[in-house]
Order: structure tokens, then C-alpha cells, then sequence
């Protein structure tokens, strides 16, 4: 029979525990659901678990996997930038803005002369797979961007991120961290009318090339997690040309990401359920 205070309590359909649970509206209204997670020696919730669930299992036990101590209230591009500021993590410069007409038409402030530097890139805060990303060369660009902006704000979706761009070769790096492990890859483009590597835009996995630069990468991102204790997520970085490639800048933290290039869904579970169980012996 489990003893009080030595179960772990799972909400993932995944990875099972000694208390398996579904996560829902209700299951921090139930008294028996919540003695189990006063019980709990921890805790594992699924990667995308909303904020109240996750800080609620925080309430009543505090060993949580994953750790997302720093990821609500930081979530999106503008959140994530202010999460590399908070911790000293080098990004391109970028400004934030919460509706097109906040923008307006004011030139965007990213050198010492105040001026925008041509060309930039304009993000959504939200959504991935490059989805509205856009590199603007000019005015004319600009004003197209900001025209699709204003359609998602109509349907409720509001900020975005303008960011200076930097040659990066095409190609970015991703940093997995699963648990106390870390995988890397590279994604590049080899279409020179695209500039973003995402998968679905074209992009390509190589796993292995510019050793110093991955090295260089993977360690900052090990760095980044061991200040946040961030241990479920993927990094996007880029080395831009103009640096000689010694300079890392972080772009972006995806909670839900794709699986491809650790190997697919089969071997991420595989990892993922090897994290837990590393986790679980050091509880």
C-alpha cells in the first residue's frame, strides 16, 4: 500500500503514476482529489496544462514536473523577450506592442539615431510554425504586415513583436531540454526566397554541423534553465553572419513543440518518460 506523502500523482494520459487523475475544472473542487495532491511526494502535469492548474498543483505539493515556475505570465514572443531580459540572455533588439494602432505610425526605435532599421522582422506574439512572420524591407512592406495584424485583431488576437533581423546564413538552432537532458539540432532553409526555417516552411534538420556553435548554444541554454528551472521546453537561436558566428542570440521558448527532429513522438515519450523517472529518484 502507497504511503501518505510517497505517491506521485500524474495528469498526463503518458506518463502514469500512482495516482492517476484528469485534469479539469473540477479537480481542484473535489476534497478527494485535492487530499491526493496534499499526499503527493509530486506531482506530473502534461505540457500544456494552463496556469491556474499548474500553480493549484503548486499549492498543495511542491515538486511539479515539469517545472514552469517562469513560464506563466512570460508566455509568448513579447514574454519570452522580457523572460531573456529578467535573466541576461542576449536577443536581437525588439519592441513589443499590444494593438496596430499603439504602433501607429511612428518609426520604431532600434538604433542610437531612433530610427528603424530596414529590414526587420514582424511577429504575432502568438502562434508558431512561422505563421505571419514576415521580414519587411520597407514601408510598403510595413504597411502590408500592419494591415494583416489589424484582421487578427479583429478576431480577437492582439501584440506583436518588431525585432531587427540578422543574417544568419539561414539556418537556426533548436535546444530541447527534457528534464536534466539536452538535444540540439539545426534547422535550415535552403529555399533563398524564404527566410524562415521553420519545418513547414521548408526548412531541414541537420543534426550535426558547426560543433562550436551548437556546443556554444546548447551551453547557454543549460544556463538559462539552470537560473529558470525550466526542464520541458525547445530554444530557437540564431548566429548571426556579421559576428562571425561567435554571438548566440535567443529568439524564442516553445512549450509545445514539434517532435521531429529528437526523433519523433515514439522516442520524445521515451525521453520524456526517462526525465520523469530521474526526476522521481531525486525527489
Amino acid at each position: 500500500m502507497i504511503q501518505a506523502l510517497d505517491m506521485i500523482v500524474s495528469f498526463h494520459p503518458h506518463l502514469p503514476g500512482d495516482v492517476n487523475l484528469r485534469l479539469n475544472s473540477t479537480t481542484f473542487k473535489a476534497p478527494g482529489k485535492v487530499e491526493f495532491l496534499r499526499q503527493a511526494r509530486g506531482v506530473i502535469l502534461p505540457q500544456s496544462c494552463k496556469a491556474e492548474h499548474y500553480w493549484s498543483c503548486k499549492q498543495y505539493c511542491s515538486h511539479v514536473f515539469p517545472n514552469y515556475d517562469w513560464r506563466y505570465g512570460f508566455e509568448g514572443k513579447c514574454g519570452n523577450a522580457r523572460l531573456f531580459s529578467r535573466f541576461g540572455a542576449s536577443q536581437p533588439a525588439s519592441r513589443c506592442y499590444e494593438t496596430v494602432a499603439q504602433f501607429g505610425s511612428r518609426v520604431l526605435a532600434l538604433d542610437s539615431n531612433g530610427h528603424l532599421l530596414w529590414p526587420a522582422v514582424l511577429k504575432p506574439d502568438r502562434g508558431g510554425g512561422g505563421y505571419l512572420v514576415r521580414l519587411v524591407r520597407g514601408p510598403d512592406d510595413l504597411d502590408r504586415v500592419l494591415r494583416q495584424l489589424s484582421k487578427l485583431e479583429q478576431k480577437g488576437q492582439y501584440g506583436f513583436m518588431v525585432q531587427e533581423y540578422r543574417e544568419t546564413d539561414s539556418r537556426d538552432l533548436r535546444v530541447v531540454v527534457v528534464g536534466d537532458r539536452f538535444y540540439s539540432y539545426w534547422r535550415c532553409q535552403p529555399n533563398p526566397q524564404e527566410f524562415r526555417t521553420n519545418l513547414g516552411r521548408g526548412g531541414r534538420i541537420v543534426m550535426n554541423g558547426w560543433p562550436r556553435q551548437q556546443g556554444l548554444g546548447s551551453e547557454l541554454v543549460r544556463t538559462f534553465c539552470h537560473q529558470t528551472g525550466l526542464n520541458l521546453a525547445a530554444f530557437d537561436l540564431i548566429f548571426p553572419v556579421d559576428s562571425g558566428e561567435r554571438e548566440a542570440l535567443f529568439l524564442e521558448i516553445n512549450y509545445c513543440f514539434g517532435r521531429r527532429g529528437v526523433g519523433g513522438t515514439d522516442r520524445f515519450r521515451r525521453l520524456l518518460l526517462d526525465a520523469v523517472g530521474r526526476w522521481q529518484r531525486m525527489l
